[in-house]
């Protein structure tokens, strides 16, 4: 069952998705089911950190720090993990994909449709940052504890990878963010990027014992 305060995290969601959506009186009912749909995937059993407790969390550390969150930013944070195979290099390929399909009921423009779908694939932290890059990886800033049981919840979410495989696939991970000059590049994130390597370089070091 879901907790109270999951549920209301859930619904704040929800009622997000209806205000921001440029269709969400006129397809109310649709869109409720889409945002279920969208929920459900969310909700997969692989899912223990890639779940909707991340994009609750994370709208709300947006919010702690600008308020709500512009409609696109909205959506595109919303959609950014919906698809989710672990290990796959186009799960944001594919979640773009499913936002652009979803959007045929929540209804943007070309323009905003255009700037949602880049700021998704910019997830895949490879090219351009901003302020939803800069939530994504908020956690990585997070306080030791909080940290590690983040990287615990993701191992789970590759069981099917041996203590080797990811060994391997972290490290490579953990040296190519370290190397980045910069992780956050949003003023109000700023504060996350010493504690974040420092997070990292630990963890690195972690698993050169095992």
């Amino acid at each position: 069952m879901m907790g109270m305060d999951r549920r209301y995290h859930y619904m704040d969601l929800a009622s997000c998705y209806l205000e921001f959506a440029p269709n969400g009186l006129d397809r109310m009912v649709e869109l409720l089911y889409q945002f279920a749909v969208l929920g459900g995937l969310y909700s997969e059993p692989h899912r223990h950190y890639h779940n909707l407790d991340h994009i609750s969390s994370g709208y709300q550390l947006y919010r702690t720090f600008h308020g709500d969150m512009p409609a696109p930013e909205f959506f595109a944070w919303m959609y950014h993990d919906s698809i989710y195979d672990p290990g796959a290099p186009d799960n944001e390929e594919h979640s773009a994909e499913l936002f652009v399909m979803d959007n045929a009921k929540i209804g943007f423009g070309t323009e905003e449709t255009d700037k949602i779908v880049k700021l998704i694939l910019s997830t895949k932290h490879i090219g351009e940052k901003n302020i939803i890059t800069d939530v994504d990886l908020a956690g990585l800033g997070f306080k030791s504890e909080v940290y590690d049981e983040c990287s615990a919840r993701i191992r789970l979410e590759y069981g099917d990878f041996s203590d080797e495989e990811w060994k391997v696939g972290r490290t490579k991970f953990l040296t190519r963010f370290l190397a980045t000059e910069r992780l956050f590049v949003t003023p109000d994130f700023l504060q996350f990027e010493a504690p974040a390597r420092e997070n990292m370089r630990r963890e690195l070091d972690g698993l050169a014992l095992k």
